[in-house]
């Protein structure tokens, strides 16, 4: 991956397997404060296809993250995530990861997950800059429980079975899904799916995928029904973004109903 050449670290993963090699986490406990700052920058992480993660992340807030190679794991190889007991905001928010480079090879590993133990709190209002993403049978961002995350100018490439990005439903909550998580200027010829009720009993909330790069054959999204994806290209054709065309309501219900009517052109 570029710029890992002059990585000053490189760690790799001797112990059992689905470990973890870092984690960055508040200490649980009602007690205890969440945690800020810090971050890591030029390593080379690798879980050497045994260890379960390269790097998590739970319950921190405002770490920075450079020129990593996050690199075989058999989980996930960044895992966000929320410390339960945390009796403050558990949120992991506003972490900036740039020049990220992913390499999830093992079977079904993903590459990004974001997802939360525990209801009232998910990661949300964290960015994602300038990432290559590989994976084999598993996925290259796969959201649960997230809301409000940016990714630009992402690359993701799929060898195997997997998907490039899915934003999942929930069976528990409506209010458990990914929902406004908007991807930016997004290359892949993987799929991209908003799973719906087909798939949950709840389906993903509101995302978006801005400029999908069709010079490099970037597919259309798979949308379930139930669930709600805006996207568009970076010719200009709108799909399910009109530019004229708007809804306004007096509350969330009834604008996911106009939104709806909006797609079907009634």
């Amino acid at each position: 991956a570029p710029h890992i050449l002059n990585a000053g670290t490189r760690l790799k993963w001797t112990g059992a397997a689905s470990g973890t090699m870092l984690r960055f986490t508040s200490v649980s406990g009602a007690a205890n404060i969440k945690m800020t700052g810090g971050g890591l920058k030029g390593m080379v992480i690798d879980a050497a296809a045994t260890a379960g993660c390269c790097l998590e992340v739970l319950s921190w807030n405002a770490a920075h993250f450079e020129d990593l190679l996050l690199y075989d794991a058999t989980i996930a190889c960044l895992d966000m995530n929320v410390v339960a007991e945390l009796a403050d905001p558990r949120d992991p928010q506003e972490n900036t990861f740039d020049r990220v480079f992913i390499a999830a090879l093992s079977g079904s590993a993903d590459g990004i997950r974001m997802d939360a133990a525990t209801p009232g709190a998910n990661p949300s209002y964290n960015s994602f800059y300038n990432s290559i993403i590989h994976v084999n049978g598993g996925i290259g961002v796969n959201l649960f429980d997230a809301d409000n995350n940016l990714f630009s100018d992402f690359r993701i490439f799929v060898t195997g079975a997997g998907a490039a990005v899915v934003f999942n439903g929930s069976n528990v909550n409506a209010s458990y899904v990914p929902r406004d998580n908007v991807f930016h200027h997004l290359t892949t010829q993987a799929a991209i799916i908003a799973r719906g009720t087909p798939s949950f009993t709840y389906p993903a909330g509101r995302n978006a995928c801005f400029n999908l790069d069709q010079t490099n054959a970037t597919v259309a999204p798979t949308v379930e029904a139930g669930t709600r994806l805006s996207y568009s290209y970076l010719d200009g054709t709108q799909y399910r973004m009109p530019l004229i065309r708007s809804v306004l309501a007096s509350d969330e219900a009834a604008a996911n109903a106009g939104y709806d009517r909006l797609n079907t052109d009634t």
